[in-house]
């Protein structure tokens, strides 16, 4: 490692010391770099791949960034809270026109010579995001400890998680939290120059780059009136930015950080497109109708607009005829296009073992039950067996049962949940559909989160020895890679829903429900009139694995009636009271006198879903049993028109989906509920068995969706 960073430090110094291009040949003949420990032509070139430093079409020819962008002119536009309080947040605002070593904060902006002073300015996480949406969320806590070491000691109290370990939150109280803390950071002190020059709102700063390398710039004023006229001819340029990011996205695919693709378009858009640009970056992509900025699992990636690619999930796009291609249990899978890999194949044979159970052919039942399989030819058939067979005599051998504990719970949930993510991707094959109706932003969010579970699967496959610690955190992740791939899934197939002339489709699983097979119904007096269908998700706040439900309910409903939706769907049994937040305001029954409530909270009877204005994404708090304390986070996840719903929707609610029981009522709360679920793992605890006596009977995985929907049946 050692010599490889030597190696690493004489690359840059030969490229930062570089007055024009070169050639692999000339970095790979000078003295400095063949003298340096850890030399070879390989490992100079793996250095150059990744090398911040330089842009290369080929690897044989490089051009160093600081001479690309010698001169390079941007445009930064001042928000409104800035231009209030005449500062500057750096954030992303200079990528990618300054060195990877300099970070944003240490930049110098020159009003002539005079450099703009900085100050230290108090800010929340929630009020900065915006400022560092292209370094990556994920990435905050440690640039703000960076810009402050102070910040740390933030980063330690109030029940967050330290640094890097801040994302993903553990639960939506840490985000909260997080959002909420202030952080010291340094901003540009634009209060003498905004004065000078009359700035406002709208207003825009023109930098120029003096030096790439340490981040210096030349700051000066873009008046309104000068950005309206250079907007007017800014087609040309947004249309060649345009192809320089589809071309990065073709090379580079989401593999490099947003900073690499933006400095890649650049180049691949030539260096005429620095001279004078009508933009800056967030309005180009704000413009653009070919470029947007998607999540990737964790981490925001620019990519194409409203386009994925078929083989990401096995939908339309040509495939290549089966060959009957062996080998290998892969080679097998990836002829028949079958989206399974041998890792999976050994989940669920260790999986079967850990059950206790040694039955090979309940393994390839599984496994085939949800994919359809149809070999090539019998000699393909044959040699699938034998590799199956095989693989399964080497897992049974070395299955060590006691050793897999941990192991074994987490594979459990990740093999459950891969079986429902192929039922709900066997309804794709329902759908009449082409790459353009299904914008790739939910496509790589689902295929991030999934490769992140075969990832884990092959973590777990391993001997368990010393990974205690990352399989525990792999255990902590899987209920919010859980919510993300079912939120996934019902946002993909709400716009498939979309799309016209669909064909008709049965349920499947949890995850798709056709409005042709709800419930029949007569009809409800408060249904008439509705604008519209509202599809709600439900969870318990605080618990983990999480409780949840997703449900419809009729737009001409009430907030009274709402709450009893809730009761029948989650299971409670309407014992204590209840109240709803929804935009500030309170709502609760006026005819009894709870306590919790103000005095001024809202009727909820009058409180109309249609009247009140929600959003799709839109979230609200639903909190029942004040002496308990279950709060509810419930997300509008769908509004769907009453034009575009039959009208059983109109006047019925249903139950889409859900997972585990809610609590016992009465249990105490979280921590109560905490206490029974640790019951039930050791009931032969004597401290246990007077709480098991009180609870009865109850099982925390049961959830049954048709009873809830029988119950619905029966009040409309």
């Amino acid at each position: 490692m050692a010599k490889k960073t030597q190696l690493k430090k004489k690359v840059d110094e030969f490229i930062l010391n570089r007055g024009r291009d070169f050639h692999f040949a000339d970095i790979a003949g000078d003295s400095g770099i063949t003298g340096a420990a850890g030399f070879s032509e390989k490992a100079l070139l793996d250095i150059l791949e990744t090398n911040g430093l330089v842009f290369s079409r080929d690897f044989n020819a490089f051009k160093p960034r600081h001479l690309f962008f010698r001169g390079a002119r941007f445009i930064v536009s001042p928000t409104e809270e800035e231009t209030k309080n005449r500062i500057l947040i750096p954030g992303h605002r200079f990528m990618p026109f300054c060195g990877p070593l300099t970070f944003p904060w240490d930049c110098v902006l020159l009003a002539g010579d005079v450099p703009v002073p900085q100050k230290t300015a108090r800010r929340t996480t929630a009020s900065l995001l915006v400022y560092y949406t292209l370094l990556g969320q994920e990435n905050l806590p440690k640039l703000l400890m960076e810009d402050d070491p102070a910040n740390e000691k933030i980063l330690r109290v109030d029940g967050l998680p330290l640094g890097e370990k801040v994302l993903p939150f553990r639960s939506d109280e840490d985000e909260r939290i997080f959002d909420a803390a202030e952080f010291s950071v340094r901003v540009f002190d634009f209060a003498a120059l905004f004065r000078e020059w009359g700035f406002s709102f709208g207003d825009g700063l023109v930098l120029e780059v003096k030096d790439w390398t340490r981040g210096i710039f030349s700051v000066e004023h873009l008046a309104k009136k000068r950005r309206r006229e250079l907007m007017e001819r800014s087609a040309e340029w947004i249309a060649k930015l345009e192809k320089g990011f589809l071309k990065t996205f073709d090379d580079l695919g989401l593999d490099f950080p947003i900073a690499e693709q933006v400095a890649y378009a650049y180049y691949y858009a030539g260096v005429q497109i620095l001279k004078d640009p009508p933009l800056h970056l967030g309005g180009f992509i704000d413009s653009s109708a070919k470029v947007n900025i998607v999540a990737v699992g964790l981490e925001n990636r620019l990519w194409y607009e409203n386009r994925i690619d078929a083989a990401a999930l096995g939908i339309d796009g040509p495939q290549a005829a089966p060959t009957g291609a062996s080998g290998s249990l892969d080679a097998i899978f990836q002829d028949l296009h079958v989206a399974l890999t041998e890792t999976e194949v050994e989940a669920y044979m260790r999986d079967e073992l850990f059950q206790r159970k040694e039955n090979p052919d309940a393994v390839l039942e599984r496994i085939f039950q949800d994919r359809a399989i149809s070999f090539f030819s019998d000699d393909q058939m044959n040699d699938f067996n034998r590799y199956f067979k095989k693989l399964w005599n080497r897992v049974k051998k070395n299955y060590n049962y006691f050793a897999d504990q941990l192991p074994g719970k987490v594979r459990a949930r990740i093999l459950d949940l891969f079986d429902r993510h192929y039922v709900w991707m066997q309804t794709l094959e329902t759908y009449e559909m082409g790459e353009q109706d299904l914008a790739m932003q939910e496509i790589t969010s689902l295929t991030q989160a999934v490769e992140f579970l075969e990832e884990t699967l092959g973590l777990l496959n391993q001997k368990s020895v010393g990974r205690e610690e990352e399989i525990q955190e792999s255990l902590e992740l899987l209920p919010q890679i859980e919510e993300l791939i079912e939120e996934l899934h019902m946002e993909i197939t709400d716009k498939l829903e979309e799309l016209p002339q669909q064909p008709q489709v049965k349920r499947q699983g949890l995850y798709l429900v056709k409005n042709e097979d709800a419930p029949s119904a007569q009809g409800r007096a408060s249904g008439g009139g509705a604008q519209a269908v509202y599809v709600l998700r439900i969870s318990l706040l605080y618990i983990t694995p999480q409780i949840w439900r997703s449900f419809q309910v009729p737009g001409s409903y009430s907030l009274a009636e709402l709450h009893e939706l809730i009761q029948d769907v989650m299971g409670w049994e309407s014992y204590h009271a209840h109240s709803f937040q929804i935009d500030g305001e309170l709502y609760g029954p006026l005819e009894e006198e709870f306590a919790g409530f103000e005095p001024d909270h809202l009727d909820e009877e009058d409180a109309i879903l249609d009247h009140l204005d929600l959003k799709e994404k839109q979230k609200f708090q639903y909190t029942y049993d004040f002496g308990d304390s279950w709060l509810h986070q419930l997300t509008v996840t769908k509004i769907i028109p009453a034009s575009g719903s039959p009208a059983e929707d109109l006047l019925s609610p249903r139950c889409l989906g859900g997972k585990r029981a809610c609590p016992p009522e009465d249990c105490g709360g979280v921590g109560g509920y905490e206490d029974i679920l640790e019951a039930l793992k050791a009931p032969d605890r004597k401290k246990h068995r007077e709480l098991l006596d009180w609870l009865g009977k109850y099982d925390p995985e049961a959830f049954d969706m048709d009873a809830v929907n029988e119950i619905f049946q029966k009040k409309v």
